[in-house]
């Protein structure tokens, strides 16, 4: 029952041809096993009997017996001496698990396989001090693969347990740990606000002008000033001095009215001190309206 597909190979369909015993692996216990012949010329290979012809030895490597029942006390540094094996190699290793072939590594047993050093005798295992801080698993080193603890802490072997940005939050569970504001990406980002500081229904961090509800972006007149242009003529009032004439623009004599020449002179009532004489443009020492004379 541990030797894959009852012991019995595949068909041989030519001399030398390779010899299988399907894909489940080998559970036997290490040692010699022959290779027994039947021909199916002679009639059905199909009890063990029916195999009496020696073809061969066949030497499978691993423990033997398989029942070599060890002790070790917990809370003690835990080895195992004079375990026997079929053709031991120094690279074996022993794994304590409830299952053999399955992911059940006991609780609260050391990480990592017993290492063996083989002889033909028998074999001695023992914990290795794999990250060479001078403690094995067995002798209580949390992380025998990380030489610079003995100890897992909060977060596990490897990473240490700090709070970088000081926020309550150890940076192995903060995903801004360099945020003191924020332990979450968020929707802005570590180091930006979900705020909408304006209350126009737009976060600060997608708009240009957060303290402008009526405003995104600056525009031409940048943040809390509208780009109004009240008289349609293309400047927008925050560049157009004269915003309720659609006919004038920033000028010498600013907006349409200061255009006028009321008194026919020639000079525009804004450059004219005397915008009612047609005689004078300034006042001069008899005032507007008045001639100067002797």
């Amino acid at each position: 029952p541990r030797f894959s597909s009852g012991g019995v190979a595949s068909s041989v369909i030519a001399s030398g041809a390779a010899l299988h015993f399907g894909s489940s692996a080998a559970t036997a216990a290490g040692g010699h096993y022959m290779l027994c012949w039947c021909s199916a010329s002679a009639g059905i290979c199909s009890t063990p009997e029916d195999f009496q012809v020696t073809a061969g030895t066949l030497t499978l490597v691993g423990p033997t017996p398989l029942q070599q029942d060890k002790t070790c006390v917990s809370g003690r540094t835990c080895a195992i001496d004079g375990l026997l094996s079929q053709s031991p190699g120094l690279a074996d290793s022993l794994l304590v698990l409830e299952t053999c072939g399955s992911n059940t590594l006991p609780i609260r047993l050391p990480e990592g396989s017993f290492q063996a050093a083989w002889s033909e005798v028998g074999t001695h295992f023992s914990y290795l001090d794999y990250d060479g801080d001078g403690r094995s698993a067995c002798e209580g080193d949390e992380c025998p693969f990380h030489g610079n603890t003995w100890v897992a802490g909060y977060c596990g072997c490897g990473v240490d347990d700090v709070d970088t940005d000081g926020d309550g939050v150890l940076d192995c569970e903060d995903w801004c740990p360099l945020d003191a504001n924020k332990n979450a990406s968020g929707f802005c980002g570590c180091n930006s606000t979900d705020d909408d500081t304006d209350g126009d229904g737009t976060r600060d961090c997608e708009e240009n002008c957060p303290d402008d509800p009526l405003k995104g972006h600056p525009g031409l007149c940048g943040c809390g000033i509208s780009d109004a242009d009240l008289d349609m003529d293309g400047t927008p009032d925050c560049y157009d001095k004269c915003p309720s004439a659609p006919d004038s623009v920033a000028g010498v004599c600013q907006c349409a009215a200061s255009f006028l020449d009321d008194d026919g002179d020639g000079t525009l009532n804004c450059n004219d001190l005397c915008p009612l004489d047609p005689a004078k443009t300034a006042p001069l020492i008899c005032g507007c309206g008045l001639a100067e004379g002797d």
